[in-house]
C-alpha cells in the first residue's frame, strides 16, 4: 500500500478539508481568547459568545473530520497522511464532549 500525504477518495477530501478549517477556528480561538477582555478590564459579551461559538465549530469541524476520516479509511481503504491525523483530534474531542455531556447530566441528577 502506497503512503501520500493527499488523500485520493472524495471523503479523505472532506476529512483534510474539514481537519483544516478545524485549525483555523482553533487559531480563531486562540485570538480570540487572548482579546477576550477589553482595556477597561470588564469583559467582551460580543467576544464572549463568539468565542464560545468558536469553539463549538472547532469541536464540530474535528469529530467531522475524524468521522469522514474513518469512512475513508474503513470503507474506501483511504491511505493518506492527513486522512490519518485527523482521525484521532476528532475522536478525543468527542471523548471530551462525552465527559462533559455526563458530568453535566451527573450534576443535575443531585
Amino acid at each position: 500500500m502506497k503512503l501520500t500525504l493527499l488523500p485520493a477518495t472524495r471523503a479523505g477530501k472532506w476529512s483534510s478539508g474539514l481537519f483544516l478549517a478545524f485549525i483555523l477556528t482553533a487559531i480563531t480561538v486562540i485570538v480570540l481568547s487572548s482579546e477576550q477582555q477589553r482595556s477597561d478590564g470588564a469583559p467582551d459579551m460580543l467576544g464572549g459568545m463568539v468565542l464560545g461559538i468558536s469553539i463549538l465549530v472547532m469541536y464540530l469541524t474535528s469529530i467531522l473530520a475524524s468521522i469522514a476520516g474513518l469512512i475513508a479509511v474503513i470503507r474506501m481503504k483511504e491511505n493518506s497522511i492527513l486522512v490519518s491525523i485527523s482521525i484521532p483530534f476528532g475522536l478525543i474531542f468527542l471523548g471530551g464532549m462525552l465527559t462533559f455531556l455526563i458530568a453535566f447530566i451527573a450534576m443535575k441528577q443531585w
